[in-house]
């Protein structure tokens, strides 16, 4: 009985430390970027992102390296011309940290218009 408490105990505490600690990842596949030239990624929050959302990071950065923009960094976006920032996408990211679930949201906006 007291092998079989522990056992259930230890199961417990492993199947709630794993659900609170998977990541939530979503992809935007409605986004039209048909009207823009260029990207720049911004971090919201800090450079410093937890290694755990490393990877989702990446694939922002990959998503738009593989798309038709180029990537214009986020100090040098008033290098850019009126007319190429007309053309610029800003994707906006932060990081959140609640209850050892990150989520990394990504929000996307034309420079000029805000849209």
């Amino acid at each position: 009985m007291n092998h079989r408490f522990k056992f259930l105990s230890i199961l417990a505490a492993l199947i709630l430390f794993t659900a609170c600690t998977t990541s939530k990842s979503t992809v935007s596949t409605n986004v039209n970027l048909s009207r823009y030239e260029y990207a720049s990624i911004i971090n919201n929050d800090t450079y410093h992102i937890p290694a755990e959302l490393m990877e989702y990071e990446i694939q922002l950065f990959d998503a738009v390296e593989n798309s038709h923009l180029k990537l214009v960094s986020d100090a040098r976006i008033y290098e850019l011309t009126p007319s190429q920032q007309e053309k610029l996408l800003l994707v906006k990211y932060g990081v959140n940290v609640k209850y050892k679930i990150g989520f990394l949201p990504a929000e996307y906006q034309g420079f000029k218009k805000g849209e």
